[in-house]
């Protein structure tokens, strides 16, 4: 297993192997070209596997933050009905 790190500029990605003797040369020519570095280092069998999991960690991460929102935003409108009654 390699360790891989994820650059991204608008819907382009660009996977970088950390191991690699080019990584800090391609990591700063990425960053002077306006890339971002994405999430954490990832263990992977390859650049494709990496970025799968990359991925799937995204959307994982986008799912329970939704959630999370939508348990918040039901307690609050429950509160709000309670409050309603409550005072009428």
């Amino acid at each position: 297993m390699s360790n891989y790190q994820l650059y991204k500029k608008q819907q382009v990605a660009v996977v970088l192997e950390i191991d690699s003797p080019s990584f800090i040369e391609e990591k700063y020519q990425l960053i002077e070209q306006g890339f971002e570095r994405i999430g954490d280092v990832v263990q992977a069998k390859n650049k494709t596997e990496a970025l799968k999991h990359t991925n799937q960690v995204n959307i994982d991460s986008l799912s329970e933050f939704a959630t999370s929102h939508l348990f918040v935003s039901c307690i609050v409108v429950l509160g709000a009905i309670a409050s309603y009654f409550r005072f009428s």
